[in-house]
């Protein structure tokens, strides 16, 4: 399967490239940070809800473990996604804060189940996490609501995507960052 493929892959990147110092965290996302033009929106909903709510425009990201981290983006409640979320376990999503408060106000989330767009992999997400909310489109915009997806469930199968380090400075590590990433043969924007 060319996707778990693709998850090794990138988790071994990962890996190798967190040994670099000064780098504290590694991640991939379908979508560059502040690259609006590139994440879709779709509907969202809750699934077996008495106060059934819709919330227009939500951006999908999928992202791999470690996307909170790399961008010091807390998680207000319930856990990160792991390697063994993947296409042989229930769907889950994480949700931010202002979508949570949308979707079901006064409840906890972490636990319920929503609904995105029209694909049928993406019918009933387990929301396993809330984030605080954060500007990753555009930075005038901070009303934007997210619905994040791991990427080991949902993710491309070409091994594409944008690379996320944190913790330096990446002009001082572009040239061990990009040896790294010759070295398993690939090709990756980073940021």
């Amino acid at each position: 399967d060319k996707g778990t493929i693709t998850d090794s892959y990138r988790r071994q990147l990962m890996e190798e490239l967190t040994r670099l110092s000064p780098v504290h965290s590694v991640a991939f996302s379908n979508v560059p940070i502040l690259g609006a033009d590139y994440a879709g929106k779709e509907t969202v909903s809750q699934v077996h809800g008495s106060n059934v709510a819709t919330v227009e425009s939500v951006a999908q990201m999928v992202v791999t473990p470690g996307f909170f981290q790399t961008l010091g983006i807390p998680l207000i409640t319930g856990r990160d996604f792991a390697w063994a979320d993947d296409k042989t376990h229930p769907r889950v999503a994480i949700i931010d804060d202002l979508l949570a408060k949308r979707l079901f106000p006064g409840e906890r989330p972490v636990g319920k189940h929503l609904s995105f767009g029209v694909q049928p992999d993406y019918q009933d997400l387990e929301i396993i996490g809330i984030s605080r909310p954060a500007r990753l489109l555009d930075i005038r915009d901070s009303s934007g609501m997210f619905i994040f997806l791991s990427s080991s469930q949902h993710g491309d199968t070409d091994g594409g995507g944008t690379l996320l380090i944190g913790g330096a400075s990446l002009p001082a590590l572009q040239h061990a960052v990009e040896q790294k990433v010759e070295s398993f043969g690939r090709e990756y924007s980073t940021q």
